[in-house]
Protein backbone atom coordinates (compact mmCIF):
# COMPACT_ATOMS: atom_id res chain seq x y z
CA UNK A 1 0.00 0.00 0.00
CA UNK A 2 1.16 3.49 -0.92
CA UNK A 3 0.22 6.22 1.12
CA UNK A 4 1.13 9.84 1.05
CA UNK A 5 0.44 13.13 3.60
CA UNK A 6 -0.67 16.53 2.07
CA UNK A 7 0.14 19.71 4.14
CA UNK A 8 -2.47 22.35 2.13
CA UNK A 9 -4.14 25.07 4.30
CA UNK A 10 -6.24 26.07 1.52
CA UNK A 11 -9.34 23.23 2.09
CA UNK A 12 -10.95 23.33 -0.83
CA UNK A 13 -7.66 22.86 -3.27
CA UNK A 14 -6.60 20.01 -0.43
CA UNK A 15 -9.71 18.31 -1.25
CA UNK A 16 -9.50 18.54 -5.00
CA UNK A 17 -6.01 17.11 -4.97
CA UNK A 18 -6.78 14.49 -2.37
CA UNK A 19 -9.48 12.86 -4.47
CA UNK A 20 -6.86 13.14 -7.28
CA UNK A 21 -4.19 11.92 -5.61
CA UNK A 22 -6.83 8.69 -4.40
CA UNK A 23 -5.89 7.50 -8.18
CA UNK A 24 -2.80 6.97 -7.34
CA UNK A 25 -2.06 5.88 -3.74
CA UNK A 26 -4.18 3.94 -1.62
CA UNK A 27 -4.00 6.43 1.44
CA UNK A 28 -3.73 10.14 1.41
CA UNK A 29 -4.39 12.18 4.58
CA UNK A 30 -5.27 15.84 3.94
CA UNK A 31 -3.84 18.14 6.78
CA UNK A 32 -4.73 21.78 6.95
CA UNK A 33 -1.93 22.95 9.61
CA UNK A 34 1.60 22.74 9.96
CA UNK A 35 1.40 21.93 13.67
CA UNK A 36 -0.44 19.34 13.02
CA UNK A 37 0.81 17.17 10.35
CA UNK A 38 4.38 17.68 12.65
CA UNK A 39 1.61 16.08 15.51
CA UNK A 40 0.94 13.48 13.09
CA UNK A 41 4.16 12.22 11.74
CA UNK A 42 5.35 11.66 15.32
CA UNK A 43 2.76 8.71 15.12
CA UNK A 44 2.60 7.64 11.11
CA UNK A 45 4.88 6.86 8.84
CA UNK A 46 4.17 7.77 5.08
CA UNK A 47 5.83 7.05 1.56
CA UNK A 48 5.25 10.71 0.74
CA UNK A 49 4.81 13.89 2.71
CA UNK A 50 3.76 16.64 0.19
CA UNK A 51 3.43 20.42 1.69
CA UNK A 52 2.80 24.03 0.03
CA UNK A 53 4.92 26.50 0.88
CA UNK A 54 2.65 29.42 1.66
CA UNK A 55 1.81 28.21 5.12
CA UNK A 56 0.60 29.55 7.74
CA UNK A 57 2.77 30.19 11.58
CA UNK A 58 5.43 27.68 9.29
CA UNK A 59 6.86 27.81 5.95
CA UNK A 60 6.13 24.70 4.20
CA UNK A 61 10.21 24.93 3.80
CA UNK A 62 11.04 25.09 6.88
CA UNK A 63 8.62 22.30 7.82
CA UNK A 64 9.93 19.92 5.45
CA UNK A 65 13.37 20.50 6.96
CA UNK A 66 12.07 19.36 10.36
CA UNK A 67 11.05 16.26 8.52
CA UNK A 68 14.49 15.64 6.57
CA UNK A 69 16.19 16.13 10.45
CA UNK A 70 13.85 13.18 11.62
CA UNK A 71 13.31 11.34 8.11
CA UNK A 72 16.57 11.35 6.30
CA UNK A 73 15.39 9.01 3.61
CA UNK A 74 11.72 10.60 3.77
CA UNK A 75 10.30 11.39 0.10
CA UNK A 76 9.37 14.77 -0.04
CA UNK A 77 7.52 17.44 -2.58
CA UNK A 78 6.96 20.99 -2.67
CA UNK A 79 3.52 22.55 -4.18
CA UNK A 80 3.84 26.36 -4.72
CA UNK A 81 2.24 29.05 -6.82
CA UNK A 82 5.19 30.59 -7.47
CA UNK A 83 8.59 29.67 -8.78
CA UNK A 84 10.70 31.73 -6.55
CA UNK A 85 14.56 30.68 -7.03
CA UNK A 86 14.95 31.16 -3.69
CA UNK A 87 12.48 28.43 -2.91
CA UNK A 88 13.77 26.55 -5.93
CA UNK A 89 17.62 26.25 -4.18
CA UNK A 90 16.57 25.51 -0.57
CA UNK A 91 14.48 23.01 -2.11
CA UNK A 92 17.71 21.43 -3.92
CA UNK A 93 19.31 22.00 -0.96
CA UNK A 94 17.11 19.93 1.28
CA UNK A 95 16.86 17.10 -1.96
CA UNK A 96 13.14 17.51 -2.62
CA UNK A 97 12.22 15.30 -5.28
CA UNK A 98 9.60 17.49 -6.63
CA UNK A 99 8.88 21.00 -6.83
CA UNK A 100 5.37 21.13 -8.42
CA UNK A 101 4.13 24.70 -9.42
CA UNK A 102 0.32 25.79 -9.17
CA UNK A 103 -2.11 25.98 -11.20
CA UNK A 104 -0.89 22.26 -12.13
CA UNK A 105 -0.49 20.90 -15.62
CA UNK A 106 -3.47 17.83 -15.68
CA UNK A 107 -1.23 15.98 -17.65
CA UNK A 108 2.06 16.24 -16.24
CA UNK A 109 1.31 15.90 -13.09
CA UNK A 110 -0.52 12.28 -13.73
CA UNK A 111 2.29 11.33 -15.79
CA UNK A 112 4.82 12.51 -12.83
CA UNK A 113 2.22 10.56 -10.38
CA UNK A 114 2.41 7.62 -12.60
CA UNK A 115 6.50 7.50 -12.32
CA UNK A 116 6.64 8.05 -8.95
CA UNK A 117 4.68 5.65 -8.08
CA UNK A 118 5.73 2.63 -10.18
CA UNK A 119 8.90 3.94 -8.41
CA UNK A 120 7.76 3.20 -4.93
CA UNK A 121 6.65 0.27 -5.75
CA UNK A 122 10.30 -1.10 -6.70
CA UNK A 123 11.48 -0.01 -3.87
CA UNK A 124 9.36 -1.80 -1.60
CA UNK A 125 10.44 -5.17 -2.96
CA UNK A 126 13.86 -4.16 -0.93
CA UNK A 127 14.39 -3.33 2.70
CA UNK A 128 14.52 0.16 3.39
CA UNK A 129 18.14 1.63 4.76
CA UNK A 130 19.59 4.84 5.42
CA UNK A 131 22.41 3.53 3.33
CA UNK A 132 23.27 4.24 -0.54
CA UNK A 133 25.73 1.89 -1.97
CA UNK A 134 27.28 3.52 -4.94
CA UNK A 135 29.34 0.88 -5.15
CA UNK A 136 29.82 -2.49 -3.79
CA UNK A 137 32.63 -1.53 -1.14
CA UNK A 138 31.90 1.73 -1.17
CA UNK A 139 28.37 3.03 0.69
CA UNK A 140 27.31 6.43 2.31
CA UNK A 141 25.47 6.75 5.54
CA UNK A 142 22.30 9.35 5.06
CA UNK A 143 21.50 9.59 8.82
CA UNK A 144 25.38 9.82 9.68
CA UNK A 145 26.78 11.59 6.78
CA UNK A 146 29.40 8.74 6.93
CA UNK A 147 31.43 7.68 3.69
CA UNK A 148 32.78 4.54 4.27
CA UNK A 149 35.07 2.34 1.60
CA UNK A 150 35.58 -1.34 2.33
CA UNK A 151 33.95 -1.23 5.74
CA UNK A 152 36.59 1.27 6.93
CA UNK A 153 35.12 4.99 7.90
CA UNK A 154 36.95 7.64 4.70
CA UNK A 155 37.71 11.52 5.87
CA UNK A 156 35.87 13.72 3.28
CA UNK A 157 36.63 18.09 3.25
CA UNK A 158 33.80 19.62 4.75
CA UNK A 159 32.89 20.61 0.78
CA UNK A 160 33.61 17.26 -0.26
CA UNK A 161 30.59 15.89 2.23
CA UNK A 162 28.32 18.84 1.61
CA UNK A 163 28.52 17.85 -2.35
CA UNK A 164 28.26 14.32 -1.88
CA UNK A 165 25.24 15.10 0.84
CA UNK A 166 23.62 16.94 -1.74
CA UNK A 167 23.99 14.50 -4.38
CA UNK A 168 22.72 11.47 -2.39
CA UNK A 169 19.49 13.65 -1.38
CA UNK A 170 18.91 14.34 -4.89
CA UNK A 171 20.01 10.94 -6.17
CA UNK A 172 16.77 10.71 -8.19
CA UNK A 173 17.54 13.91 -10.64
CA UNK A 174 19.57 15.75 -11.92
CA UNK A 175 22.31 18.80 -10.16
CA UNK A 176 23.50 21.48 -12.42
CA UNK A 177 26.93 22.75 -11.80
CA UNK A 178 24.86 26.32 -10.86
CA UNK A 179 22.93 24.53 -8.50
CA UNK A 180 25.37 22.48 -7.15
CA UNK A 181 27.88 25.89 -6.53
CA UNK A 182 24.81 28.00 -5.20
CA UNK A 183 23.80 24.86 -3.00
CA UNK A 184 27.46 24.56 -1.72
CA UNK A 185 28.61 28.37 -1.43
CA UNK A 186 25.78 29.95 -0.73
CA UNK A 187 25.77 33.83 -2.66
CA UNK A 188 29.08 33.47 -2.83
CA UNK A 189 30.20 33.51 -6.33
CA UNK A 190 32.07 30.35 -7.75
CA UNK A 191 32.67 29.55 -11.14
CA UNK A 192 31.65 26.43 -12.79
CA UNK A 193 35.53 25.04 -12.64
CA UNK A 194 35.35 25.24 -8.85
CA UNK A 195 32.73 23.29 -8.84
CA UNK A 196 34.11 20.49 -11.41
CA UNK A 197 37.22 20.25 -9.43
CA UNK A 198 35.40 19.95 -5.91
CA UNK A 199 33.23 16.95 -8.01
CA UNK A 200 36.33 15.43 -9.73
CA UNK A 201 38.46 15.33 -6.06
CA UNK A 202 35.19 13.69 -4.45
CA UNK A 203 35.31 11.11 -7.22
CA UNK A 204 39.06 10.59 -6.33
CA UNK A 205 37.85 10.27 -2.78
CA UNK A 206 35.13 7.33 -3.74
CA UNK A 207 37.86 5.73 -5.92
CA UNK A 208 35.01 5.30 -8.61
CA UNK A 209 35.14 7.09 -11.95
CA UNK A 210 31.57 6.27 -12.78
CA UNK A 211 30.74 7.52 -9.10
CA UNK A 212 29.12 10.72 -10.17
CA UNK A 213 27.93 10.63 -13.92
CA UNK A 214 27.30 14.14 -15.93
CA UNK A 215 24.61 13.71 -18.29
CA UNK A 216 25.83 16.45 -21.07
CA UNK A 217 22.83 19.36 -20.93
CA UNK A 218 21.40 18.26 -17.89
CA UNK A 219 24.14 17.87 -15.13
CA UNK A 220 25.29 15.82 -12.96
CA UNK A 221 24.12 12.40 -11.14
CA UNK A 222 25.54 10.11 -8.38
CA UNK A 223 25.54 6.44 -9.75
CA UNK A 224 24.02 4.32 -7.29
CA UNK A 225 23.74 1.29 -9.69
CA UNK A 226 26.94 0.12 -9.93
CA UNK A 227 26.61 -1.95 -6.79
CA UNK A 228 25.46 -5.58 -7.06
CA UNK A 229 21.86 -5.88 -7.35
CA UNK A 230 21.00 -6.64 -3.92
CA UNK A 231 22.36 -3.58 -2.47
CA UNK A 232 21.82 -1.01 -5.23
CA UNK A 233 19.41 1.50 -4.43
Amino acid sequence: MLSLLLVEDDTALGNELRLFLLDFFHEVTLLTNVNNALVWLKDHSVDVVMSDICMPHINGLDFLKRVRKERPQQLLIVISAHPQTDYLLESITLGIYRFLIKPFDTQKLIDEMHTLTQTLRQQKLKLPTPTLFIGDAVCYDLESKTLTINNTPHHLTKKEGQLLHLLALNRHHFLTEEAMGQAIWGDEFISPSTVRALIRRLREKLNLPTSIVNYRGFGYQLNTHQATPLEAD
